[in-house]
C-alpha cells in the first residue's frame, strides 16, 4: 500500500510536468494565435463585448471562449503563451474529473477510473490538443454534460433537471461555438426520451422552460449586437459557418469522409481504442453502457454526414467511447492484463532511454529531461513486477508528450518553424517601432502569430488602415502594392514571407 501511494504521487508529478512543462516554451501556432489575438483585442479595444480581429468585428465564432481568455489575461496580468493555453489544460483536467464523477454513479469506482485513464491518454489529447490555446476542449467541457445529463436525469426521475439544466448548459455552449450545441441538446434529449420510453415528454409543459433556459445565455451575446445594429450580419455569418461544413462538399467528399472519419476518431483515441478488438455483445447488457453507446452513435452521426467536420469537433464524444471501453477492460482476464503490463513497461523503458539519448547526443541536456528520466527509473524500481498496466500506460503517454514538446523547442526545429519566425519578427518590429502606431495596409490574416505577439508586447491593436490617415504611424505593406503617398523605410519579413516593407509618410 505504501509503495502504491508513492507510485500514484510520482505519476501525478509526471503528468503535471508533461502537461505544464512546455506551455510557455512553444509559440502559438495554427489556430491558436487567432483566438489569443481576439482576446487581446477585447482588452485593448473600445468594446469588451464585441470580438474583433485586427479591429474589425468578428462573427465566425461566438465570444465566450474569448471572454474567458481575456478575463484570464486581466486576472493574471500576463498575456503570454502559458496563460493563453491554461483554459485548454484546465478544461482537459476538469472534464477528466467530471467523467469519473458521472461514471462512478453507474459502474464500480475502478471501472470509472479506467474510463478516465482511457480518455486522458488519448493520443490526440495528451500529445497535442491539451496544450493548444484552442476552444475545443473548453467547448467539450460544456458539451459532454449536455449529452449525458438528459439520460441521467430521466434515469433519476428528475424532470425539472431534465428540462432546465441541459438546455442552460447548451445555451452557454452556444455562445462558445454556436449551432452544434443545439444539435447536441436536441439529439441527446430525444435519445434519452426514447431510451426511457417517456414519449409524453415530447409535449410536456416544461418544454417552455427548456426554451427559456436555453435562450437566457444567448441574451448576453445577441442583445448587444441588436443594440449596435449588427445582429443580422452576426447571425448570417454564424449560419454560414455551419452550412459550409455540412453542404459545401460533393458526393465523393461525403463518401470519403464517411469512411475516413470513424478511423480518425479511433486513431485519436489510441491506445485505448485498441480495446475494441475485445468488444463483445455481452458488454452491452448494462443499461448504462447501452445508453452511452446510443448517445455516441446518435451524436457522431451528424459529423459523419458533415464532410467539413474535423476530429477536434467531437472531443466531447471521446468520454462516451472511454466509458464503453472501460466495460471491455473490466472483463479482460488476468493473464492478458499481465501481458499488457509487460509490454507497456518495456515501451516506457525504451522511450525513457530515447528521451535521455535525445538530450545527451542530439540536443543540449537540461534539468527537465534528467528529472523525467530519473522519475521513470524510480517508477521502474518501486514496483517493477506487480504495478498495474494502467500505471505504465499513463507513464508511457506522459513520456511521449514530454518527448514531443522537448523536441519541438530545440533550435534545429525552431529555426524553420513559421510560428517561431513570426514571433521573432514581431519582437524585432516592437524594438524598432514600439513607441509608434503600426498598421497593416494589407489583409494578411495568415500571420496571426506575428499579430498576436506584437499586440501583446505593444498593447496596441494592429489595425488595417487603407486610408493612410495617420501620418505619424508606420505601415506594413507588400512591395507590389506600395502606396505612392508613402516612402519605403526598410524591407521586412514576416515568418517566411519576405515581400513586406515598412513604409511611412515622407
Amino acid at each position: 500500500k505504501y509503495k502504491k501511494q508513492i507510485t500514484i504521487v510520482l505519476l501525478a508529478f509526471l503528468a503535471f510536468t508533461a502537461l505544464f512543462g512546455h506551455l510557455r516554451s512553444i509559440p502559438l501556432g495554427h489556430e491558436e494565435p487567432r483566438r489569443a489575438l481576439i482576446a487581446l483585442e477585447l482588452l485593448y479595444g473600445h468594446n469588451p463585448w464585441q470580438a474583433t480581429l485586427h479591429g474589425e468585428n468578428y462573427y465566425r465564432k461566438p465570444p465566450l471562449y474569448n471572454w474567458t481568455l481575456a478575463g484570464l489575461y486581466a486576472l493574471t496580468g500576463h498575456t503570454n503563451e502559458l496563460v493563453s493555453r491554461l483554459p485548454s489544460v484546465f478544461s482537459y483536467l476538469l472534464l477528466t474529473l467530471f467523467i469519473y464523477y458521472f461514471a462512478a454513479k453507474y459502474v464500480p469506482a475502478r471501472q470509472a477510473a479506467i474510463a478516465v485513464l482511457l480518455f486522458f491518454i488519448s493520443e490526440d489529447l495528451i500529445l497535442y490538443y491539451s496544450r493548444m490555446a484552442e476552444m475545443d476542449l473548453f467547448y467539450s467541457l460544456l458539451s459532454f454534460p449536455v449529452i449525458v445529463l438528459p439520460w441521467h436525469y430521466l434515469n433519476q426521475q428528475k424532470l425539472r433537471h431534465f428540462f432546465i439544466i441541459p438546455p442552460l448548459l447548451a445555451g452557454i455552449g452556444f455562445i462558445s461555438k454556436g449551432l452544434p450545441s443545439i444539435a447536441f441538446l436536441g439529439i441527446s434529449m430525444l435519445a434519452a426520451i426514447v431510451l426511457h420510453k417517456k414519449y409524453r415528454l415530447l409535449y410536456h409543459p416544461l418544454l417552455l422552460a427548456s426554451l427559456l433556459s436555453f435562450a437566457f445565455p444567448l441574451l448576453f451575446y445577441f442583445v448587444p449586437q441588436w443594440q449596435q445594429g449588427t445582429l443580422h450580419e452576426s447571425v448570417q455569418t454564424l449560419m454560414g459557418e455551419s452550412v459550409n461544413r455540412t453542404v459545401s462538399k460533393g458526393l465523393g467528399a461525403r463518401l470519403l469522409h464517411l469512411l475516413v472519419f470513424p478511423l480518425d476518431f479511433l486513431k485519436g483515441m489510441l491506445p485505448g481504442s485498441l480495446l475494441l478488438v475485445f468488444l463483445r455483445k455481452r458488454h452491452f447488457t448494462s443499461p448504462f453502457i447501452k445508453a452511452m453507446a446510443v448517445l455516441l452513435i446518435a451524436n457522431l452521426l451528424l459529423y459523419l454526414l458533415s464532410p467539413g467536420a474535423r476530429l477536434r469537433y467531437v472531443y466531447m464524444l471521446f468520454p462516451l467511447l472511454a466509458i464503453i471501453l472501460s466495460a471491455v477492460e473490466a472483463n479482460l482476464n488476468q493473464t492478458l492484463k499481465e501481458r499488457f503490463s509487460m509490454v507497456f513497461r518495456l515501451l516506457t523503458l525504451v522511450f525513457t532511454i530515447a528521451l535521455l539519448s535525445l538530450g545527451l547526443l542530439w540536443f543540449q541536456l537540461y534539468w527537465q529531461v534528467l528529472w523525467v528520466v530519473l522519475l521513470v527509473i524510480i517508477l521502474l524500481i518501486i514496483n517493477k513486477r506487480d504495478l498495474h498496466y494502467a500505471y505504465w500506460l499513463l507513464a508511457l503517454m506522459c513520456i511521449l508528450r514530454f518527448t514531443v514538446d522537448y523536441t519541438s523547442v530545440q533550435p534545429q526545429f525552431a529555426q524553420k518553424d513559421k510560428s517561431w519566425l513570426e514571433k521573432r519578427d514581431a519582437e524585432e518590429l516592437f524594438k524598432l517601432y514600439g513607441n509608434r502606431r503600426v498598421y497593416f495596409n494589407t489583409y494578411e490574416e495568415q500571420y496571426y502569430t506575428f499579430s498576436y505577439e506584437y499586440c501583446r508586447l505593444s498593447e496596441q491593436i494592429l489595425y488595417h488602415n487603407f486610408e493612410l490617415d495617420d501620418k505619424d504611424a508606420v505601415y506594413l505593406v507588400h512591395k507590389a502594392y506600395m502606396p505612392s503617398q508613402l516612402r519605403k523605410v526598410s524591407d521586412f519579413t514576416i515568418g517566411k514571407d519576405s515581400t513586406f516593407i515598412i513604409a511611412e509618410w515622407p
